[in-house]
Parts: structure tokens; sequence; C-alpha cells
């Protein structure tokens, strides 16, 4: 996903352009079924990453299950997307789930700190208070990990021990 982000965010790569590219180097890419055997649509955040997404879906759709696909992108932030699916206004979107936990679930500090070890832990949490809160439907995770790292200077981190985020944060409990 990075290299596809570098292309569409630096390279200023058309997102299109870019998912077609992608699927037909792995072999998935079919043109759109003759007929569609209904419509769904597609929303997006306002970001590079979420546009590629979409089209990735929007491509694989319409060649694959027949569905014509209209993409509302741009629409904003996850929760100006979140209430677009809420209200019908949107079929399905891409969402991470650390973002549906910690910006739409918003559960006590001790429930995060007990899911956040194990991604299959945070999916399955989010999946069941989504079906239960919302009546929505979180599908299978789609393969990528969108993890975050950090950097620091190398002397400081072998002065202070630190190899790994969990060493830092041990670090700062500590100060």
């Amino acid at each position: 996903m990075t290299a596809l982000n570098y292309r569409v965010d630096y390279l200023k790569q058309l997102p299109q352009k870019v998912a077609k590219e992608f699927l037909e180097a792995r072999g998935l890419y079919r043109p759109p079924l003759a007929t569609f055997k209904g419509t769904v649509r597609l929303g997006s955040k306002v970001f590079g990453e979420q546009y590629i997404l979409v089209q990735l879906y929007r491509m694989l759709l319409e060649g694959y299950a027949g569905l014509k696909v209209e993409t509302r992108t741009g629409l904003g932030g996850t929760k100006i997307c979140f209430d677009a699916l809420l209200h019908n206004q949107i079929d399905l979107y891409p969402e991470y789930t650390g973002t549906g936990l910690l910006v739409i679930l918003k559960p006590p500090r001790q429930t995060v700190d007990s899911l956040v070890t194990d991604r299959d832990l945070v999916f399955q949490y989010v999946k069941e208070k989504f079906a239960g809160n919302f009546g929505l439907a979180w599908l299978s995770p789609i393969g990528f990990n969108n993890t975050y790292a950090l950097m620091m200077r190398k002397g400081q981190a072998q002065q202070l021990h630190i190899k790994t985020i969990s060493d830092l944060k041990r670090f700062t409990d500590n100060e």
C-alpha cells in the first residue's frame, strides 16, 4: 500500500490508474460485466489511500460481482463517512479497525490496553460492537497492515536500551 500511496500522493497519478495497474499486475483485473445485478455506493475519506481502495473495490465489484458501483469519495473524516453509512447514503467504505475502536467506539483505556497487542482481538471486538451497537457489519480485513512506527536517533536509542515501542513505553512509564 505504501508504494500505491506514493504514486498517488507524490507522483500525482490518478487513483483509478494506480488501482487498475495493481490489479492487472496480479492477474485480478476484469473489465466490468456487461449487465449489472444491482448498485452499491462506495464512500471514502479525503486522502489518497482511501481513493485507491475505493477504486480497487469498484473494479473488483464491477468485474467479479456484476454490481454497478457509484463512488462518493472525499466525504471528509471518519465521523462523516460513519454518518453517511448509518443514514444509508453509502453502502460501504474502507475503515481501519484502530479508527473504529478509538474514534467511534471509544472504549475505556483498560479495554484498549487488553486488545491492542493482537490485531485479531481488535477486529473481533470492533466487529461485535459495531454489529450490536449500530447494526453494521465489518468484513474481513483486506490484508495490509497500516501500522505506525516511530524513529529515534540511534545513539539515544542505544543509550536508553530502546529497540521497540514497548521499550519506549516502559522507559516513559519509569520517568
